[in-house]
Parts: structure tokens; sequence; C-alpha cells
């Protein structure tokens, strides 16, 4: 049997109406989901807060959840890393291809 792939690609836009001033890095550790296996993306977040200091959430209104779905709180001037999981709903799982969807990182204040 022929496994399908899915390659999650993450793509950072520029975040239209947020306050926060943010400096994102995204590292891969596992950007391969095979539908067979029901394994997650994974990624890396390093997010600087340049801003006044603010409790933040990532999340997708695509079809692709982030795990743990907990908000993380991240101090003024400070580095945080962090890491989340993804995964996407049987649609998407059943379409093989390249899917690419936009994240979002929210803040309380």
């Amino acid at each position: 049997m022929e496994m399908k792939k899915i390659m999650v690609m993450l793509l950072l836009l520029s975040l239209p109406l947020v306050s926060a001033s943010l400096d994102i890095k995204k590292t891969a550790v596992a950007d391969t989901i095979i539908s067979e296996l029901n394994n997650s993306a994974v990624f890396n977040f390093e997010i600087t807060n340049n801003g006044a200091a603010d409790s933040f959430k990532i999340y997708s209104l695509v079809g692709a959840d982030f795990l743990p779905v907990n908000k993380f709180t991240i101090a003024s001037k400070a580095t945080v890393n962090v890491q989340r999981s993804i995964i996407v709903n049987d649609k998407i799982k059943s379409n093989p291809g390249t899917f690419n969807f936009v994240y979002k990182i929210e803040g309380e204040n």
C-alpha cells in the first residue's frame, strides 16, 4: 500500500491588526505527516517579545490544530522557545500533497 504524505509548510505572513511586536523564528523538527501513521508535524518557535509582557497562543483557522493549546507568557524584551505539534483534520489528510497554511500568534492584551 502506498503511503500518502502531506507536507506541512507553515507560512509566516504579516498579521494585520497585531499590536504585539514579536520576532519569530520557526524551525521544523518533523514537517511531514503520513496519514496512515496519524503522526503530527512538530515545529519549534523562538519568539522574542519586543513589546510589553503578555500571554500568547498559537493557532490556525484552516484545518490545523496546534497542540498543546495552552497560552505562554513572554516578559518584555524576553525570548522563549515553544514547541508545538500540528495535527490536520481528516479532510486535509485525505488529499495527498503539500498543504500550506497560515498560523497566528495572538496576545491577550
